[in-house]
């Protein structure tokens, strides 16, 4: 078992595994016990978000959950939905949002379960009506900072849906600039892009 946390194009993996069993996208640059002291994590955390390159720091742990609520202690920790939207053709619902390609998301309200919150903010962030909850493909985790103090642990559950074809309207006022049908494997394959929409994307391949 393992929790994959994205750092900009890098990541942590915490795991209860050896780390050669791991598939993972690269070798692994740092393989070390877990770290239990907040500063220490937070120290790795720094030194991946200084980072120009992509790189995998493995971290093992025989208590893995005990571990994982440890890094989440590290964090302002939040929840968010979004979804993999697809019509008769098969294409794929992308949009483009500050200078990436990505895929329709948001925070779950309070009061509000994930497969709510990922209909609502697909249809917010491009138009698009009429869609049916299909199975949950995954989540995935990335820390960001939300201005200079506070970093924040953000796990994104991820549904797929099916829809039909239909005009699409950016949610301008969230930074969309472009919603649109992209074929499925040229979106994979798109530049810019975020690694965890990467890793979903693959992962909706196994599902």
């Amino acid at each position: 078992m393992y929790y994959k946390i994205y750092i900009r194009e890098s990541c942590v993996v915490l795991t209860n595994e050896a780390a050669s069993v791991l598939n993972l996208a690269q070798e692994p640059e740092f393989v070390a016990p877990f770290p239990r002291k907040k500063k220490f994590i937070l120290n790795y955390v720094d030194a991946l978000e200084k980072s120009a390159e992509a790189r995998t720091f493995v971290f093992i742990a025989d208590d893995i959950e005990k571990a994982w609520q440890a890094f989440k202690e590290c964090f302002e920790w939040i929840e968010a939905a979004g979804g993999l939207v697809f019509n008769e053709k098969k294409e794929i619902l992308a949009i483009f949002r500050k200078g990436y390609w990505d895929l329709p998301k948001g925070k779950i309200d309070p009061g509000e379960d994930a497969e709510t919150a990922a209909t609502r903010e697909v249809g917010e962030e491009t138009g698009a009506v009429d869609l049916r909850l299909g199975p949950k493909i995954g989540a995935t985790w990335h820390v960001y900072r939300m201005g200079k103090a506070v970093r924040v642990l953000k796990q994104t559950h991820w549904f797929a849906f099916e829809t039909h074809s239909q005009l699409l309207v950016p949610q301008a006022d969230e930074d969309i600039e472009q919603a649109c049908w992209m074929d499925f494997g040229a979106f994979v394959r798109v530049e810019p892009t975020y690694a965890s929409i990467r890793e979903i994307s693959q992962q909706y391949l196994s599902v």
